[in-house]
């Protein structure tokens, strides 16, 4: 880890993908090393999800856990907290932002298991796509 590079960016297409926890970090790491624009949105002042939240600090000490997260950041992985899907930010943001929804290809990936599908539905249905 101590040679930390950023992996070198091959597509233009951008992925967001909605929690930080561990399928939603593990993702953004593979994708960026596929050379993606990765940028994970999580609506916890902290990334982690359930690694930060529900494991004991004896198990997974926090320092670890963020030597981790600081690794997937440091290759290149944007990560941003304190951001609720529906409530700080629409679908219709998201893309907005460059990130391309589409029914039959999606640049945006959710990984979050908790996410409202008929938030989901409702505001795939107001893109008009």
């Amino acid at each position: 880890k101590a040679d930390l590079k950023p992996a070198p960016k091959k597509h233009n297409e951008k992925i967001a993908i909605i929690g930080s926890g561990p399928a939603g970090l593990t993702a953004a790491f593979e994708l960026t090393k596929m050379g993606y624009p990765v940028t994970v949105f999580e609506s916890k002042l902290r990334p982690g999800g359930s690694l930060r939240y529900c494991i004991p600090e004896y198990r997974l000490p926090e320092k670890v856990l963020d030597d981790e997260i600081n690794y997937i950041k440091g290759i290149g992985v944007e990560i941003q907290t304190n951001v609720e899907i529906g409530k700080d930010l629409s679908f219709e943001e998201i893309k907005e932002k460059g990130y391309k929804i589409s029914r039959t290809h999606f640049d945006f990936l959710s990984i979050k298991t908790d996410i409202d599908l008929n938030l989901l539905k409702e505001s795939l249905l107001d893109l008009k796509i």
